[in-house]
């Protein structure tokens, strides 16, 4: 079947083919197309599938059909173009909407028609609203206009809130009446005429409580840009009133005004102006708006190339590189090394050379952008360019470093650090100009013994044999060595025991020789001296007394430096316990149960004595609920004595000398036992001087008693670990009354006496008995004690049997 298609008179031929009608089409092929119902109808597609375009996008048509037919499309009814594929694209301008459908042919069927709308580009629609940022209750005015030749057509508004479509009008005006929080979004408003559409700007809608409102245009802007702040409050205002703004919570602006809105500008310099903004109308204050800042373009990157590393000679170029916000944004260049500014670059570009490299050209590079219109300036971070050398200049250096002696082995080194290629390099050394050796592949050169006369001024010089580099200045001064401060220490240690050798060694680690030592005591006092070519001198103290006690010092000194002093040192003198004796200021040795016992443990010396307690043998802790012991250690306090504290006392001190050496003695026993009945003390010390004479009478008798009969009566004797010395003393006692006999046995205390002149008056009575008893039977002595410096202040008479 042949098909032959003519146009209408008065059709014009669009590209592609003949504008067809298409009742003319289906009239025509109607009785074909009946008797074929197994063909399908097409339907048409169309991509976005919304039907609403934009400018400068694409549009897509899809004719779905049976493969391999020819294609007809049409436009408003109108014929525009044929296709052998099923799919149609065009890009899309502002005169692309319309009513679209496809046809095909054999048999001829129509689809469906799609509408497509193209939403025109041009930002000729605008969304305004009185107030923008209103106070709740209050009357919001919303108008969405455009130029009024626009408006040619029947207008559709659309007004949509967050998106979602609200409303529809043939105007351009939306009121709410009375705002609440929920009516705070973002709107915008579109116009429809035909098939263009044109959309406004989003406008966000605020709806704050309390009596001020305060919104900042715009609330994110670009740096430079400058941003209106307006403060507006809800009540009618018939004075002048204080409006105050703040950013961050200070106040940056305060002004007066009788109406009710006041405005604020403010250039924003950097994104450090982001953050909390706010106004007050006296006393009322607005919410908070948070501006945040965006960056008009970001910091700039430098770029380097070939390479940050480079050799002498070779180019080397750095681009400065900017991320702009928007890409108008015009820009001038500068770069700097070191924070030096270099060279102006041609036309301020960004892009700065240097053709032939040298090392003196090796830093720290960075550029800078400076945005032409709002002066916004913004510096890269620095990058290190090294420019490598042939080899590097050379660095000399000595050894040892700081000052230099007499005699000392010197080495003076030439550094090259860097050397990429391996070159082979000569050095040479120099002093005062003069070279010292010739030329060799050696970096160093040795003085084994260094002289003053060495001092100069050195450097060196290397070359590969074609390039020469000297290196920096030395000088070198060679001086005689210093004394070094001295150290004193005493053998065999600072705690030294009393007769032993002690010695003071003064010592130094380095000086010239020969070296002048002095030692001296805590006042100064000189002990010894002498010159000497050692660096040790010792002086020996000899058997070391208390009175050797102290601090003590050395200085030392020789031809080039004057005194130096060591650190005092402190010598202690140990003195070994001696004599311990127990004592009992309680009468006799039976107790009186219930009544207190006082056991005072004495030594004849000793330094910082330690005391042990002991009953029965077995050590008494320092405390109990029976008894308690002084702070000291050297008093034992029962309380209430009972039955469980009869037994045998003795006490032990010790004390602590040099090597961890431990020095100690003991007392002898003293047995108390419980007596059954109790006397008054206070009858027996008023008696005691009246007693007294006739006590000692008795005394004579129960010793010739004792011996006659061999009765072992209750002494006390005086036990020592170590010989008494010399002179032994007791210094603290003064007074001691002792008798001696053949027996052995423990001390009796005979009685107290507490008036010292009666003492006195009395010793020489008792001498006269004693010289007589001493020829009957043996040897005796009386003597009389009292504890000095002790809370007893009485005599105290003992009598012991030996």
């Amino acid at each position: 079947m042949e098909i032959r298609l003519f146009s209408q008179v008065g059709t014009t031929p669009r590209a592609g083919g003949l504008v067809l009608d298409c009742n003319v089409l289906q009239s025509l092929f109607c009785s074909w197309s009946c008797t074929h119902p197994a063909i399908r109808r097409p339907v048409l597609y169309i991509n976005p599938a919304t039907g609403f375009l934009k400018e400068g996008g694409t549009l897509k048509l899809e004719c779905a059909t049976d493969k391999g037919r020819v294609i007809y499309w049409f436009k408003n009814k109108q014929y525009f173009d044929s296709t052998q594929s099923n799919i149609y694209e065009e890009p899309v301008d502002s005169e692309t909407g319309g009513s679209y459908h496809c046809m095909t042919s054999t048999p001829w069927k129509k689809s469906e028609t799609v509408e497509v709308v193209v939403t025109v580009s041009d930002e000729v629609l605008t969304l305004e609203a009185n107030p923008e940022h209103a106070l709740r209750n209050e009357r919001i005015e919303m108008s969405c206009w455009t130029r009024p030749q626009n408006l040619r057509g029947r207008n559709h508004f659309g007004w949509y809130r967050n998106n979602g479509l609200i409303k529809q009008s043939t105007y351009g005006s939306l009121t709410i009446e009375s705002a609440a929080y929920s009516d705070e979004a973002s709107y915008r408003c579109e116009l429809k005429i035909g098939y263009k559409k044109w959309v406004s700007n989003e406008l966000n809608i605020t709806v704050s409580d309390g009596n001020v409102a305060f919104h900042v245009v715009p609330v994110s802007p670009l740096e430079g840009e400058t941003v209106k702040l307006n403060c507006r409050s809800r009540l009618d205002i018939w004075w002048e009133t204080e409006f105050t703004f703040y950013k961050k919570g200070k106040m940056i602006h305060s002004m007066k005004s009788e109406k009710r809105e006041s405005s604020h500008s403010i250039k924003i310099n950097s994104t450090d102006d982001s953050g909390l903004y706010s106004c007050k109308v006296y006393p009322y204050i607005s919410w908070p708006v948070d501006v945040q800042v965006q960056e008009r373009f970001a910091k700039p990157v430098l770029r380097v190339g070939p390479a940050a590393e480079v050799f002498e000679g070779l180019r080397l170029m750095l681009t400065c590189t900017v991320q702009m916000a928007r890409p108008s944004v015009q820009f001038h260049y500068s770069f700097h090394r070191d924070s030096d500014a270099l060279k102006t670059v041609p036309d301020h570009s960004s892009v700065y050379t240097i053709n032939a490299t040298a090392a003196n050209d090796s830093g720290n590079y960075s550029c800078e952008a400076i945005e032409a219109v709002y002066s916004l300036r913004k510096r890269s971070d620095n990058i290190h360019i090294s420019i490598k050398q042939s080899f590097a200049v050379p660095k000399l250096t000595v050894r040892p470093e700081g000052q230099l002696f007499d005699g000392h082995r010197i080495e003076l080194l030439c550094c090259i650090e860097e050397n990429p290629f391996q070159a082979s390099l000569w050095y040479t050394f120099y002093r005062n100009s003069v070279p010292l050796q010739s030329s060799s592949d050696h970096s160093d050169y040795i003085s084994e013994s260094a002289h003053p006369a060495d001092s100069g001024t050195y450097h060196c010089e290397v070359t590969n044999g074609k390039v020469w580099k000297r290196s920096n200045q030395l000088d070198l001064s060679i001086r005689r060595i210093p004394v070094s401060k001295p150290e004193l220490i005493i053998q065999p240690g600072k705690g030294l025991i009393e007769g032993d050798t002690g010695s003071l060694i003064c010592s130094v680690s380095n000086g010239s020789l020969p070296i002048y030592y002095q030692f001296y005591n805590s006042s100064s006092v000189e002990l010894y001296r002498e010159l000497s070519n050692s660096t040790e001198v010792v002086y020996n103290i000899g058997a070391i007394n208390r009175r050797d006690e102290g601090l003590y010092h050395c200085s030392v000194r020789n031809e080039v430096t004057g005194p130096q002093h060591s650190e005092d040192i402190a010598i202690t003198v140990i003195v070994p316990v001696k004599d311990a004796v127990l004592i009992s200021c309680t009468n006799g040795t039976e107790i009186q149960s219930g009544e207190d016992l006082v056991l005072r443990c004495l030594v004849g010396e000793g330094t910082q004595p330690q005391f042990l307690w002991y009953h029965n043998n077995v050590p008494l802790r320092n405390s109990s609920v029976s008894y308690h012991v002084t702070a000291d250690g050297g008093e034992l306090v029962i309380h209430s004595f009972q039955r469980d504290d009869v037994g045998k006392y003795h006490c032990a001190a010790i004390n602590k000398g040099t090597n961890d050496i431990i020095f100690n003695v003991t007392s002898d026993d003293i047995e108390f036992t419980l007596r059954a009945r109790s006397y008054s003390k206070e009858i027996l010390v008023s008696l005691l001087s009246v007693l007294l004479f006739a006590g000692l009478i008795v005394l004579v008798c129960f010793i010739h008693r004792r011996r006659d009969t061999g009765n072992s009566s209750t002494v006390s004797q005086l036990r020592e670990s170590q010989p008494f010395g010399e002179g032994a003393a007791a210094r603290h006692l003064e007074y001691a009354a002792v008798g001696a006999a053949h027996t052995a046995g423990e001390c009796h205390c005979i009685g107290v006496i507490k008036d010292p002149h009666t003492v006195i008056v009395h010793r020489n009575l008792l001498e006269i008995l004693v010289e007589h008893l001493s020829r009957q039977i043996g040897q005796f002595s009386l003597d009389m004690w009292r504890l000095s410096g002790r809370e007893f202040s009485p005599y105290t008479l003992f009598y012991h049997s030996l």
